[in-house]
Formats: C-alpha cells, structure tokens, sequence
C-alpha cells in the first residue's frame, strides 16, 4: 500500500472507531417526562452534510448511509466528481455518483439503492479506485445488480 492509501484507511478505521464508542457510551436523558404524559417534538429538515471535499467525512455517512454530499474536482478542466448519499430507503442505501462536464451535464454517472448490509469501507473505497482483487469483483457486481447508469 501506498502512503495516501495507508492514510485513507488508517482515518477511516479511526473515525469508525469514534462512532462504535460514541454510540456504545451511555447517554444521558435530559427529559423530565412521566409516565403517561406526551409530548411533541418539532425535528428541522436541515438536509444533506455539504462534504465539500472531505474524504473522511463522506466516508463516516455513507457508512451509516446519511444524507451527504462530496465534490472534487474531476481530471478534465472545470469538471467535477460528485458522491451523493440520498439515504437509506427501505433498507437499501440510496446513493449515486457521477462526472460533471465544466457545463454541468453529465459525462457518466450511476445511481444505486445497495442493501444495509452490502454498504462497506469497500464500497467507499471503490469510488476512487482503491479496490482491487476480489473486492473490486465484488464492487463490480453490486454495482450491476443495485445501480442504473444516468445519462
């Protein structure tokens, strides 16, 4: 493995770390509510996590299958590579990637609702090419069983 290789996967293992423990630590109630007594909570829709160019933090919600959104900036002049997790939908992950032209339309591009369970550090290293072997095989297959091209 290469340096940035070793980087990306050491901060992925990380990060999953620093979710495992936060969501196994006890949480504290700050409710004051009896037996019987309901209440309502208003929640804001404040949409998708605007990743910019975070690798790590497109990486945290796609795993948990968040709403998020990561652009870079794609090898041709103006164009841009851009990962969308819409979330999850009756137990899919809806995602879509694709390559914008420096004009918007799209050069290539898929849109995928993968199971829960198939949703792996694997998945997310496939969208930069860092599979290979058998993983990228298995990559490969999901993706012609779960994602249709946009064109």
């Amino acid at each position: 493995m290469n340096k940035t290789t070793k980087t990306i996967v050491i901060a992925l293992a990380v990060i999953i770390l620093i979710a495992v423990i936060y969501f196994l630590l006890p949480k504290k109630s700050g409710t004051n509510v009896t037996p019987g007594q309901t209440t309502t909570t208003k929640v804001a829709n404040i949409g998708p996590v605007n990743c910019a160019n975070d690798s790590n933090c497109l990486a945290t919600n796609l795993l948990s299958c968040k709403p998020a959104e990561f652009k870079m900036d794609f090898t041709t002049p103006g164009s841009k590579y851009v990962i969308t997790v819409f979330g999850e939908e009756a137990g899919k992950c809806h995602y879509g990637f694709k390559v914008l032209n420096a004009d918007g339309t799209i050069m290539a591009g898929l849109d995928c609702k993968v199971p829960m369970a198939s949703i792996t550090e694997n998945t997310f290293k496939h969208f930069f090419g860092q599979d290979t072997g058998s993983v990228k095989e298995t990559q490969t297959q999901l993706e012609g069983t779960y994602c249709t091209a946009l064109q």
